[in-house]
Parts: C-alpha cells; sequence; structure tokens
C-alpha cells in the first residue's frame, strides 16, 4: 500500500512539476503532459466532490441553479482593482469577498438609474459542496459600454445598505 502512494505522490509530482524534472524514461511530450495534468484535476475535483462550474456556459450555470445543484446570489465587492476607459468604454477588474473559497464568479448585472450605472456581481456554488470554512474572493471583469463622454457614476453592490461608489472620466 505504501508503494503505491509513492507511485502516486511520484506521478503527482511529475505532472505539476513539468516533464522536464523528470528522468528521461518518464519525459512526455507537452500534449500528453497537458491531458495528465486535466486528468488530475479532474479526478481530484470528483473525489473531493468540487467540479469547477467555472467552467461552464452562463447556459448551464443557469441551468444547474434552476434544477437545484448550485446556488447563486450577489457577492460584496471590497475594491476596485484595475480601471481601463476608452471612447465610450469601461472595463473593470474588482476583488469580490465570498463566505468560502468555493465559490466561483457566475455573471454581473448592469442597470442604470439616473446615469449612475449600478452593478452587481454574482457567485455561484455547488449545493452539497464541502468546503473549508474560511473567508475567499476571487476577482471579476466588468465591462460597461456604450457610455456617453463625460463624468460617469459606478455603484458597486457589496450589500442591501453599501455601495462602492466610483466616478470615471469617459473620453470622446
Amino acid at each position: 500500500m505504501r508503494s503505491r502512494g509513492l507511485i502516486i505522490l511520484g506521478i503527482s509530482v511529475l505532472i505539476f512539476c513539468g516533464a522536464a524534472t523528470a528522468p528521461q524514461f518518464l519525459r512526455f511530450d507537452g500534449n500528453v503532459l497537458n491531458q495528465l495534468q486535466s486528468a488530475y484535476k479532474f479526478a481530484v475535483q470528483v473525489f473531493s466532490g468540487t467540479l469547477l462550474l467555472e467552467e461552464c456556459s452562463e447556459e448551464e450555470k443557469k441551468k444547474a441553479v434552476e434544477s437545484g445543484a448550485a446556488i447563486e446570489k450577489p457577492m460584496s465587492v471590497k475594491r476596485i482593482n484595475a480601471v481601463t476607459t476608452q471612447s465610450g468604454a469601461v472595463n473593470m477588474t474588482v476583488k469580490v469577498e465570498t463566505p468560502n473559497p468555493c465559490w466561483q464568479f457566475s455573471r454581473y448585472e448592469v442597470s442604470e438609474e439616473n446615469g449612475k450605472y449600478l452593478v452587481t456581481v454574482y457567485g455561484i456554488i455547488e449545493k452539497d459542496v464541502t468546503c473549508i470554512q474560511m473567508i475567499g474572493s476571487f476577482d471579476a471583469e466588468i465591462a460597461l459600454s456604450e457610455l456617453t463622454a463625460g463624468d460617469c457614476t459606478v455603484s458597486l453592490w457589496c450589500n442591501e445598505e453599501t455601495r462602492l461608489d466610483t466616478t470615471l472620466a469617459i473620453p470622446e
């Protein structure tokens, strides 16, 4: 039993450290290595019960929520990491805090109210996933388009009572 564990550990090191560090007789070409990494990642997810929803399409995520297999809810935006503006558009990267690290980015919604853009970022998690209990986070990319030149206020949802507001200058 111990030797089986050592073999699995050796293969794991080979997969994650790369084929270049392996002895000559264990080296794989890049394609085989990528396939092994994908298979290993999938096996870990299956055995831990955490298949990643982030690789699903928006439609697949919606079906998972509707069927009860996943939970989706608004997440708290904690800070703005980066902003780029160009003619009629804004791209933002924001840091979102989650109840645990198993939550993943799902989508965002934008609504306009009196010239102010309200943005809500949603996270998704599998319903019965077992996850370590600690605060997690993810980065979300937000794109706003068809904005008029001038000052633009973006309000990011933090919780029911709090928003993170920023005013941006949109170039012509």
